[in-house]
């Protein structure tokens, strides 16, 4: 009878030592309030800030019919002369995302690759485009996209 609750034990140390492990190698937090997201960082970019922007989505015809919030984290080592690779997340209403994957009738936001989600709440839909990172001339830029990896995988764990 002891058998299942010392299982059990190690099966909920383990678990938490794996939380630990995943959170402790990106401790940092960017907190986004007016969207509803969190985003984890390594501890190298502390002092990072945020850029707003905006993505711009065009139909079939190359004319621009969607708009959306884009919040670009840049990295703290990121200077005029010395660009770093910036990680861009774009934010869409949970109506643009699914008029976007329409097969007709949708919408792209650049020239090939696709958008990786990355989070969801009831009202918005978190993405990072796959060439975010298509000019490797940044440094930077291997991190910036082990980081993306990163949040990717993060919210496909969270839905399994």
């Amino acid at each position: 009878m002891k058998t299942p609750s010392v299982l059990l034990l190690v099966i909920s140390l383990l678990v938490a030592a794996c939380s630990t492990v995943a959170s402790s190698s990106y401790p940092l937090r960017y907190k986004n309030a007016e969207y509803g997201f969190t985003v984890s960082l390594p501890n190298d970019w502390y002092g990072f800030s945020t850029v707003t922007a905006t993505w711009k989505g065009w139909d079939a015809a190359d004319v621009v019919t969607e708009r959306g919030p884009l919040i670009i984290l840049r990295n703290p080592r990121w200077a005029i002369q010395a660009p770093y690779q910036d990680i861009p997340i774009k934010v869409f209403t949970i109506k643009q995302w699914d008029r976007m994957n329409q097969s007709q009738g949708g919408f792209s936001t650049a020239a090939g690759g696709v958008e990786y989600e990355f989070f969801r709440n009831s009202e918005y839909v978190f993405s990072v485009h796959s060439r975010f990172n298509a000019d490797d001339s940044p440094k930077g830029w291997r991190e910036a996209t082990d980081m993306v990896q990163h949040l990717i995988d993060q919210h496909f764990a969270s839905r399994e």
